[in-house]
C-alpha cells in the first residue's frame, strides 16, 4: 500500500484485535476501534474498488461478508450501548437481525444512511452504486 493510499484508507475497517488493540495505544493502528471511528473511504483522487467488496466495514448498503459481519458483531456492536450506535450501526444490526420496522425511529426512515451516501457519491464522478457493486444508481433513489 502507498502511502497516498493508507491516508485515503484510515480507518475504513475494524481492527481484528478489537478495541483493546495494543497498537491502538501506542498510535500505530490504521484501523478504526469504535463504530464512530468507521470512515468512508476517501476517493477524491483515486478509486479503490476492491476496498468496497470486502474492506468497507460501515454499512451502506454494500454486500457484507459473514467474516465482516462476524467482527462487527461479535467485536464491537455487540459490546456498544444503543445510545453510542451511530444511525449506520442501528440499520447494520436491523437489516441483518431482521428487526421491527418501527425498532429505532429516532433514526428516520433512512438512518441517516441517506446523507452518508450523497456526501460519498460526491467524491467522484463514478456512481457509489457502481462502486459498492449495487444495481441502484444513487440518483435512483
Amino acid at each position: 500500500m502507498t502511502d497516498r493510499s493508507q491516508a485515503d484508507l484510515w480507518r475504513v475497517t475494524l481492527c481484528i484485535h478489537g478495541p483493546g488493540c495494543g497498537m491502538h495505544a501506542r498510535g500505530d493502528c490504521g484501523y478504526a476501534h469504535s463504530l464512530q471511528e468507521l470512515l468512508p473511504p476517501r476517493e477524491i483522487e483515486t478509486l479503490y474498488p476492491g476496498v468496497w467488496v470486502d474492506g468497507v466495514d460501515r454499512f451502506f448498503g454494500q454486500q457484507m461478508y459473514q467474516h465482516q459481519l462476524d467482527r462487527i458483531f461479535n467485536k464491537y456492536l455487540n459490546n456498544t450501548h444503543e445510545c453510542e450506535m451511530p444511525p449506520w450501526a442501528k440499520c447494520l444490526n436491523w437489516y441483518f437481525q431482521g428487526l421491527d420496522l418501527c425498532a429505532f425511529p429516532e433514526c428516520g426512515w433512512d438512518f441517516n444512511i441517506w446523507q452518508d451516501v450523497r456526501l460519498v457519491s460526491h467524491s467522484l464522478d463514478l456512481p457509489l452504486s457502481v462502486r459498492i457493486g449495487c444495481d441502484t444508481r444513487v440518483s435512483d433513489l
